[in-house]
């Protein structure tokens, strides 16, 4: 069965018509907000493993890689589940996917349990913690390969950075809502400093976990079955079948393409990386005004606010200017905060600065996304692939500075992002600029 001729399926691209996208905008946000909210619990994770299994900064950095290592396993395969069945199915089973992946999270938690109250060896259940976050990495990044080209199709191409930041400030919402609650629930310091016994309070730790990730496991699946009833239109435009000619050809021959996957690379990479060392970044540092205002554990929280206050002025911002623009304007304040961090010049603006990154890391994936599918036409849906596979720097940039980290110390292993942001600046100087691209051979023949 080809994916148009699925039930609950429609092309609306058709010219005698002007499709009322509504109803597939909220389905997307809907979406936006699921992934957001779990992929940035990674920041509350890696700190909340480290202490139950005893890890160092590289080896906690495993949280990450295990998480975003999937989506280079599965987006090639989020791009083939498009073709063969359609937007819809891709999106049901990425979220079943997703739900797997919470209940394997889950069963490890109550295998970490068992462990430590039998007072036997806890090390291998933290493997089932990874294959967990595998799994739901890998399915969260075909919600990423199905979501993000269909949500830039759903109007005016010229608007598609401000839908991508509309849904992202949703994104950002679960950001910040999400890792918070879960900070207060395994990192709450007063309850942890109440109870005296070191086994109690890991075992404390591991229990906290269950219930949030029930609720998830619940709300995810419940999702996946309105999904099965929502009409979602397929887009003519970036469904084209993998079987043609066309799609054969690869993305990567063209210029502003392959870089755009390496942008995608180094923002994520950059953007993960901040947070998953604010926490412990926050314990070296002599803070004597932030402490009073906002705890340790809440830190991820608000730096994922700044990305929700920033992606929520984005949408009209982003209307005003062209989409390099809007790029060229965040990663260069970006680099000016990261060197301000760095500079060490007291604990309270060192951490200041990097929470403040997030303000201007907010945009970022709504320009470099529509900048590197640009003009790819029939290649839509594999260019998006490729772009989804670039969030694999989500996976090495935390080991890299956690590598660092060990070696240097966490504040000064911030300094490895400076690649990333240079790199960010240059595409969005010169890197965006599409030199050749799959329609215009069309647009010659046209002329």
């Amino acid at each position: 069965m080809s994916k148009n001729e699925n039930a609950g399926t429609n092309v609306l691209d058709a010219p005698q018509t002007k499709p009322n996208y509504t109803v597939p905008l909220i389905a997307m946000i809907v979406v936006f907000f699921l992934f957001g909210g779990i992929t940035n619990v990674n920041g509350i994770l890696q700190p909340y493993l480290e202490k139950v299994f005893n890890l160092s900064s590289f080896q906690g950095s495993l949280v990450t890689f295990a998480f975003f290592g999937g989506f280079v396993v599965s987006s090639p395969l989020g791009s083939k589940a498009i073709s063969k069945w359609g937007h819809k199915m891709a999106l049901i089973i990425g979220l079943l996917g997703t739900a797997l992946g919470l209940a394997v999270f889950f069963t490890a938690s109550l295998v970490a349990e068992s462990a430590l109250q039998a007072g036997s060896e806890v090390q291998s259940s933290f493997y089932l913690f990874l294959l967990g976050l595998f799994t739901v990495g890998s399915s969260v990044a075909i919600l990423q390969v199905a979501a993000n080209p269909y949500i830039s199709a759903l109007g005016d191409p010229g608007t598609a950075d401000s839908r991508i930041n509309m849904a992202g400030t949703f994104n950002s919402l679960a950001s910040v809502l999400i890792p918070m609650t879960l900070g207060r629930l395994l990192l709450d310091k007063n309850v942890l400093d109440a109870i005296s016994d070191p086994q109690e309070k890991l075992i404390t730790m591991v229990q906290s976990i269950q219930s949030p990730y029930i609720g998830l496991i619940i709300f995810t699946v419940f999702v996946a079955v309105i999904y099965k009833f929502v009409q979602l239109p397929e887009i003519a435009s970036i469904s084209s079948s993998d079987d043609s000619n066309e799609q054969q050809e690869s993305p990567l021959k063209y210029s502003h393409m392959w870089m755009g996957v390496l942008a995608i690379f180094f923002y994520v990479g950059a953007e993960v990386s901040i947070a998953q060392y604010l926490v412990k970044l926050a314990e070296t540092q002599d803070m004597t005004f932030l402490t009073k205002f906002i705890k340790q554990s809440d830190l991820v929280g608000t730096y994922w606010g700044m990305l929700l206050v920033g992606r929520f002025a984005g949408i009209f911002i982003m209307q005003k200017i062209k989409t390099h623009q809007g790029l060229i304007w965040t990663a260069g304040p970006a680099l000016v905060l990261l060197a301000i961090g760095l500079m060490g010049i007291s604990g309270d603006l060192t951490v200041i600065a990097f929470v403040l990154i997030g303000l201007f890391n907010s945009v970022m994936w709504g320009a470099i996304f529509p900048l590197g599918i640009a003009k790819m036409g029939p290649l839509t849906n594999k260019a998006s692939s490729y772009m989804i596979m670039g969030i694999f720097g989500g996976a090495i940039f935390p080991m890299i500075q956690g590598a660092a980290a060990d070696i240097v110390g966490v504040h000064m292993s911030y300094g490895v992002l400076i690649l990333a942001y240079g790199y960010l600046f240059y595409y969005a100087i010169l890197g965006h600029k599409v030199k050749s691209h799959p329609e215009l051979k069309e647009e010659t023949e046209a002329a």
